[in-house]
C-alpha cells in the first residue's frame, strides 16, 4: 500500500516532536539534578564559611571551635552525599532498588532477594551442569623447554 507524502511527512514530524520532548525531559532532569547538587553543596559548606568569617571578628572560644569542627565535617560529608544523590536521581537505580527491596505480594511468597535466590536455585536444579571438557595435553614438540627460556635478545641498533 502506498502512503501519500503528507502522511509520511506527518509521521516523521511526530517522531521528531516526540524525540524533542524526550530530549527536553532529559535536560530538565539534568537541570534538576545539578540544582539539587548545588543546593546541597551550599547547605553543607555555608556553615563552615560563615563560622570562619565570624571567627575573624570574634575572639576564639572552645564552643566556637567545636562548631567549626562539626561544620567542617558537614562540608566533607557533602562528598559522601553526592554519589547517593546521583544514584537516587537515576531511574535505573531506583527501579533496581525497588526490585531489591520489594515486599512479597501475597502471604508466604518470597520477595526481593529471597525470591531471586530461590529462582536461581530452581534454575540450577532444572538444568544440570554439563561436565567440563578436559583440554588435550600439549604434544612434547610444543612443550616449552628450559633451554629455550629466556628467549635470545635481538641485536641492538647502536
Amino acid at each position: 500500500m502506498l502512503y501519500p507524502t503528507s502522511v509520511l511527512l506527518r509521521i516523521a514530524s511526530e517522531s521528531r516532536v516526540s524525540q524533542g520532548r524526550s530530549l527536553v525531559r532529559e535536560r530538565r532532569r539534568a537541570a534538576r539534578l545539578l540544582a539539587l547538587l548545588a543546593a546541597l553543596f551550599a547547605a553543607c559548606w555555608l556553615p563552615y564559611h560563615v563560622l570562619t568569617v565570624v571567627m575573624d571578628f570574634l575572639p576564639t572560644s572552645p564552643p566556637l571551635m567545636t562548631l567549626l569542627r562539626y561544620s567542617l565535617l558537614l562540608g566533607h560529608a557533602n562528598s559522601a552525599v553526592n554519589p547517593l544523590v546521583y544514584c537516587f536521581m537515576t531511574r535505573a537505580f531506583r527501579h533496581s532498588a525497588r526490585q531489591l527491596l520489594r515486599m512479597p505480594r501475597r502471604p508466604g511468597a518470597a520477595g526481593g532477594l529471597a525470591a531471586r535466590a530461590l529462582q536461581r536455585r530452581k534454575v540450577r536444579r532444572r538444568a544440570p551442569p554439563s561436565p567440563p571438557s578436559p583440554l588435550p595435553p600439549l604434544p612434547p614438540a610444543h612443550a616449552p623447554s628450559s633451554a629455550s627460556w629466556p628467549p635470545p635478545r635481538a641485536p641492538s641498533c647502536s
